[in-house]
């Protein structure tokens, strides 16, 4: 289950130029802006820093909760990294030049994420992340390609990535063009803060708590006009919570 926003259709290879990358750059941009987790004002933990905090016994609704990733079937493989994680997002930008400088534009925005589990002290919430969601992490790694740097060479995840989207990603002396990468993700057993719309639905492999009540859990998700927000966290980011009911 993901949200994918691919670079390219399915056809031939795609040449990184100024064109194309300013036109690739127009179609995958995103709805809002693109949060990143090196930013050192965090702005996913800051919007959810001013809505109130739900235990998840009592999520209904639109909710913001926090507690403990927990698996609930395979994990993914982050693609540029190898880590195992329950979801993440990978940004590329490449190189255009302009006379003697080079900037950076967005040409790929990939989210990946399966279904999982977040835990507090009292229940769990089960994580569905088939529709949009916004993604904010401290574990981040950032990468990027050299001038006159041999293709692929140390970048082999890179070139394979960048290849089975349609990107070209070489000179034609054979030499890498100029890209920058950042691979974000969510580990299990992560401390993490999340927004979403709660409902209870009926869960087929849970147990009923009476003979008269059919077996329920709590499902977390977003929708077209409110997407999933992940943010990692760390526990001592307290928050006081409503009182007890």
């Amino acid at each position: 289950m993901h949200d994918r926003i691919s670079p390219a259709s399915e056809g031939s290879p795609v040449d990184v130029g100024p064109f194309v990358a300013l036109g690739a750059m127009a179609v995958l941009t995103v709805s809002g802006q693109l949060l990143w987790p090196q930013r050192p004002t965090r702005p996913l933990a800051r919007a959810l820093a001013l809505r109130p905090r739900t235990r998840i016994r009592d999520a209904a609704g639109a909710v913001h909760v926090r507690g403990r990733v927990r698996t609930s079937g395979d994990l993914l493989q982050a693609p540029l990294t190898g880590r195992a994680c329950v979801a993440y997002q990978v940004f590329i930008q490449a190189g255009l030049q302009h006379g003697n400088t080079t900037s950076l534009v967005r040409i790929m925005d990939v989210r990946i994420a399966c279904p999982f589990r977040v835990e507090d002290e009292t229940g769990a919430a089960y994580v569905e992340a088939s529709d949009p969601f916004l993604l904010e992490s401290f574990a981040a790694e950032s990468r990027g390609t050299r001038f006159l740097q041999p293709h692929p060479g140390i970048h082999p995840e890179l070139a394979l990535f960048l290849a089975s989207a349609g990107v070209r990603a070489k000179t034609w002396l054979g030499y890498w063009k100029t890209f920058r990468w950042t691979e974000a993700i969510v580990e299990d057993g992560s401390f993490v803060e999340l927004s979403g719309m709660a409902t209870r639905e009926a869960d087929p492999t849970g147990e009923s708590p009476d003979l008269r009540s059919p077996p329920e859990r709590l499902v977390l998700r977003g929708n077209g006009n409110e997407p999933l927000l992940i943010s990692t966290a760390t526990e001592d980011e307290s928050e006081e919570l409503p009182p007890k009911q």
